[in-house]
């Protein structure tokens, strides 16, 4: 396995009770410039524009696999969130802030239709994505592994606790908690530890901010105001899904659970999961059509 860059948590959910284009027929203009963001633009394919959001102290090395597969078919914006990975380090203190960055590199774009795929804390992001986005005509909102719990309220207490321990010691901690909690037991252990590891690399300030604002952000809020958009969360079965608070949101709302693998499920099960988005990339765009 290739080893992966800089990359701390994506979600905090069993500790901190959260998260665990064709363009209309025109060819996608020239890469943006952003003075800030670092990201990649595979442009020379037809089709949603697909935009990828890693999780908490992730990078855009972690969709690796499905740049190489969906860029052949579709156009692709794979983005380092602001703090992550190659992108500078300007402090973000909410979800909202982390996504407007992103905004920007969209509309200059300028799809008509696009797929956010966010992992994660980047489920959150791609809703607040979608929340401030003016320009596509046509909007599908994916969750990996994430949103799972829309009405669920941070325990306070356990919250201070855990910031607490990352302030003692971050590396310690994210390590221990990664690998107890986003992982089965028979998970691959080098894979394990390469995860856990890289993800106590990046800065204490940021992650420890970033959980705060996880617990901070209001996912019934976010999803509520995006309720118009159809909402597809592709999870690990390994913690439920609330489908029926889902629903009462957004009854469009689409929950598929993957059996037998942890939070990485896009890496883990490649094949598996690349397959299975691109049928729902498809059967969205034919709905759409009709």
């Amino acid at each position: 396995m290739k080893p992966i860059t800089r990359h701390p948590l994506a979600l905090l959910i069993v500790t901190l009770s959260i998260l665990i284009t064709a363009c209309g027929g025109k060819e996608v203009p020239e890469a943006p410039s952003s003075p800030s963001l670092a990201f990649d633009l595979m442009d020379e394919s037809r089709g949603p524009l697909i935009v990828f959001i890693h999780g908490w102290m992730c990078d855009r090395t972690y969709w690796k696999s499905q740049v190489e597969y969906f860029a052949s078919s579709y156009p692709i914006l794979n983005v380092d969130l602001m703090e992550h990975g190659d992108s500078p380090t300007d402090p973000r203190a909410s979800i909202s802030e982390v996504a407007a960055d992103v905004v920007p590199l969209i509309e200059k774009i300028n799809p008509k239709e696009v797929v956010l795929v966010g992992h994660s804390m980047g489920g959150p992001v791609v809703v607040e994505i979608a929340r401030a986005l003016s320009g596509p005509d046509s909007i599908l909102i994916v969750g990996v592994d994430t949103l799972r719990q829309p009405n669920e309220v941070t325990d306070q207490d356990r919250l201070e606790q855990t910031l607490a321990a990352m302030d003692a010691n971050f590396e310690q901690t994210t390590v221990g908690f990664v690998s107890n909690a986003f992982f089965l037991p028979d998970t691959n252990p080098e894979f394990v530890a390469n995860i856990a590891n890289d993800m106590a690399q990046g800065p204490m300030e940021t992650g420890m901010r970033l959980v705060k604002a996880l617990t901070d952000y209001d996912t019934a809020a976010g999803l509520t105001a995006v309720s118009q958009h159809p909402l597809l969360l592709i999870n690990a079965s390994y913690i439920p899904t609330d489908v029926a608070g889902l629903k009462a949101i957004n009854p469009a709302a689409k929950v598929l659970e993957v059996d037998g693998v942890g939070h990485f499920l896009h890496m883990e099960r490649e094949q598996e999961f690349n397959a299975l988005l691109e049928k729902e990339i498809s059967n969205w765009q034919e709905s759409s059509t009709q």
